[in-house]
């Protein structure tokens, strides 16, 4: 690379059913990205370190570097680092060289390296240029094929898109047509068409401390819109000190200033204080054409309940217009929002790696903090929070596994080898990092998604939550969620889930099989709501992801699952996975869901209404 910071956006030709639409408010998104992760070790760490501690998001990893191996060991301790492949046909370095991953004559100079130049755009007879030696495209596919194949065996969630070192799909219409087609065939288009290039921030020369002070004063000025910066993060070792070539050996002091910088508490101070929020790639995904055969996965059976999309004329219930009216005097707003950030439902995928916790029962050691005692109501509610049957041995908890940071401490464990969801209530990992909770319940991943009433014994008066359940109308706590993944590839095909402070007071219908309403003639937990499916959304003003969760509502609708103090739509909670975001996808209360009437809704025709549930009244 020839220095200060430059890159090279392939902007793909392709039509995005859904990506990041930042373009519809007034907020500064932006993507730190730092390039040649794999190239040596010094970038290794350094660019991990930017991650843990500063604010890139985005990585670019080189393939058939020396450092490979390492890199994707770092990056599979990271999960949530975004990951680009770096095809790479370059070797820039006089002292330090690598070459292709197959077979390539033509791609290599007598020594067997790959050249040190892309293209030289002032000499077509130059011998140092890789486009110049006229390469077989042949071989370039199938070296470019090599390094995507690795990259996804080794880092088989991670990466999201493709991009060229030093500028490799820039250099002939030729290369950035087959670099697209790759990107196609393998999902790995971005559409980056509404990135802008926030600029420099300062130059190799420059000092660690002015760097920082540079890129203080580029994000100071930044104006609403979506912006890219990035570098070649490293740290300053006798390994990157020895690096370099003609006119560029300040690659150490350079390089561990982007480090310098990225990591930089008066660079974070000015992100947090101007609500700059960031970004990856990931969230500029676009489905390719080989995506367009695959629907996103949903949790159960495909027979369940929460996966059947509603009837062309459904009867609407005869108490509708009540119900509503009474979800019209909700004292904290008269609609529905979306919970994204507060209360929402955290989901982390396991698999056999994932080390295992015997998750203990909380509730002896809250009421051992509490300092509770017989006789107290809250001893005698505490108390009696339990597991479900079979919960509690060997639950995998990945390392970043964080709970709800709200009261509820919800968090869902799914492992789609073996089929299996653990999900959990008031959930805390402990000081010696063992993990308690008061409710837990284990139960396949492909079944109906309806816990069995009879299976828990629960007496009218009684929390469900003293039997299992971490959710008060009894049903797995996954069930309706709006997932961040299933946003992104444009379509939801399962009912959602939403909570009322109007919830009936002993009195639930299936998929329900408790209730802790509190409201005497109120809406019945396990009620179906529905969108008019005949609404014209267009008339809303609605971001792509918005649109979305709203055709979910008009053709499944959604499950009354829980009390609340206002009337959210449950989304999966993204703690735990810096790389993704809601900002820019759904807003909460302010705008998208939260537009739409509650007189575009009904409550649609109740089944058996069960009289049971908890005590406590409104």
């Amino acid at each position: 690379m020839l220095g200060a910071f430059s890159l090279t956006i392939s902007m793909l030709a392709i039509t995005a059913t859904f990506a990041a639409d930042t373009s519809a408010d007034n907020s500064i998104y932006l993507i730190v990205r730092g390039d040649d992760i794999g190239y040596c070790h010094a970038s290794n760490v350094g660019i991990i370190k930017c991650y843990k501690e500063g604010i890139l998001r985005t990585c670019e990893v080189m393939a058939p570097c020396p450092w490979f191996k390492e890199a994707a060991k770092m990056l599979n301790e990271n999960p949530m680092l975004d990951v680009g492949i770096h095809l790479t046909l370059t070797s820039e370095w006089d002292n330090y060289k690598w070459g292709p991953m197959t077979q390539a004559p033509t791609l290599v100079d007598a020594r067997g390296n790959f050249y040190p130049k892309t293209k030289n755009w002032d000499d077509p007879d130059a011998k140092d240029a890789f486009w110049n030696a006229k390469p077989d495209m042949k071989e370039v596919e199938a070296e470019l094929r090599a390094q995507i194949e690795l990259a996804l065996k080794e880092l088989p969630s991670q990466v999201s898109h493709l991009t060229g070192h030093m500028g490799l799909s820039g250099i002939d219409p030729k290369m950035k047509e087959l670099i697209d087609c790759l990107a196609r065939e393998y999902n790995l288009v971005v559409d980056m068409s509404s990135v802008k290039r926030a600029g420099r921030f300062g130059r190799g020369a420059d000092t660690p401390q002015q760097r920082e002070e540079k890129l203080v004063e580029l994000l100071e000025n930044l104006t609403p819109g979506t912006y890219q910066i990035g570098g070649h993060p490293a740290m300053d070792t006798p390994e990157t000190r020895a690096i370099g070539h003609e006119k560029y050996y300040t690659v150490a002091n350079e390089r561990y200033g982007e480090v310098y910088a990225f990591t930089s508490e008066k660079v974070k101070e000015v992100i947090k204080r101007r609500s700059i929020k960031l970004l990856s790639y990931r969230n500029f995904k676009v489905k390719g054409e080989t995506a367009t055969a695959k629907k996103p996965r949903r949790f159960f059976s495909d027979d369940s309940f929460w996966n059947q999309p509603l009837p062309e004329n459904p009867e609407i219930d005869p108490k509708s217009d009540y119900w509503l009216g009474l979800l019209k005097t909700e004292p904290t707003g008269n609609r529905f929002g979306i919970n994204t950030t507060d209360f929402a439902i955290p989901v982390y995928e396991v698999d056999s790696y994932t080390p295992t916790y015997d998750v203990k029962r909380l509730a002896p050691i809250m009421v051992k903090r509490r300092g509770l005692e017989p006789g107290n109501r809250r001893y005698e509610r505490t108390s009696r929070f339990n597991h479900g049957p079979g919960f509690g041995k060997d639950v995998p908890i990945p390392d970043n596994a964080t709970p709800d940071p709200e009261t509820d401490h919800h968090m869902a464990i799914v492992d789609w080898k073996r089929m299996m969801v653990w999900d959990m209530w008031y959930t805390e990992k402990q000081p010696d990092g063992s993990w308690a909770s008061f409710t837990g319940m284990v139960y396949p991943l492909d079944g109906p998604g309806v816990f069995n009433r009879e299976d828990f014994d629960a007496k009218t008066g009684e929390s469900i939550h003293f039997h299992g359940p971490g959710r008060a109308a009894g049903v797995p706590i996954i069930a309706g969620l709006i997932m961040y993944d299933e946003v992104q590839a444009g379509e939801i095909r399962h009912k959602l889930s939403f909570a009322t402070r109007f919830n009936a007071l002993q009195e639930f219908v299936f998929p329900a099989a408790w209730t802790d309403g509190r409201t005497k003639g109120g809406i019945p937990e396990g009620a179906v709501i529905q969108l008019d499916p005949n609404l014209d959304l267009e008339q809303f003003d609605l971001l792509p992801g918005e649109k979305v969760v709203a055709r979910a509502l008009q053709k499944y609708g959604m499950v009354n699952v829980d009390n609340a103090g206002g009337s959210p739509i449950y989304a999966e909670g993204l703690y735990g996975h810096p790389d993704k975001s809601w900002d820019g996808v759904l807003r909460e209360w302010d705008g998208g869901i939260n537009d739409i009437p509650l007189d575009h809704y009904r409550v649609l025709k109740l089944g058996k209404v069960i009289p049971k549930g908890d005590h406590k009244r409104r």
